[in-house]
């Protein structure tokens, strides 16, 4: 996207756009710029197209953080605590062989 600013590709589709009317093609140009805007601004929310780029990046940056936080916070509350990974092994003998009855998974 900021290759095509600095190259003014953007300015080249908005003057096919602006003159469509008074094209003989008029119908082509049309389509062909409707699908490339469509192609180069699919998934993107309109609200961050025409909003300030010098803060977008900011706000960005901090509703990921916040979701990652979210994130972190969910996996702490579900993780095993340290004290549950002890354990022991139990070995039964008897008079020919030892039987290990449990052993503690870490």
């Amino acid at each position: 996207m900021v290759t095509f600013k600095e190259q003014d590709v953007f300015d080249l589709l908005i003057v096919f756009a602006s003159n469509a009317e008074d094209d003989q093609f008029s119908n082509s140009v049309n389509t062909l710029v409707l699908e490339l805007f469509h192609l180069l601004f699919r998934g993107v929310k309109p609200d961050s197209i025409v909003a300030d780029q010098r803060t977008q990046a900011s706000q960005t940056l901090a509703a990921l953080l916040a979701s990652e936080n979210v994130v972190k916070v969910a996996a702490k509350q579900t993780a095993p605590t340290r004290h549950s990974r002890f354990g022991t092994s139990i070995t039964i003998q008897k008079a020919s062989r030892a039987s290990l009855t449990h052993t503690a998974e870490c």
